[in-house]
């Protein structure tokens, strides 16, 4: 089961799966807030993945949490 977009916290660590280009299989990644944006992120090789839930659904498709 994906994360929840509502359960998100700064110094989480998520496992992401293979649906990513920025991100490789399986990598654990710490997330973070930018207040700014108001927007939790991840790094990534593109230097931020930005974590939206997808269609209203609260869950971050390709993150599990660790």
């Amino acid at each position: 089961m994906f994360v929840k977009y509502s359960d998100l916290r700064v110094g989480q660590t998520l496992q992401c799966d293979s649906g990513f280009t920025c991100l490789e299989e399986g990598s654990l990644v710490p997330v973070h807030y930018e207040p700014l944006d108001k927007e939790f992120w991840v790094p990534c090789n593109c230097h931020r993945h930005y974590l939206i839930s997808e269609d209203d659904s609260d869950e971050v498709i390709g993150f599990y949490l660790i």
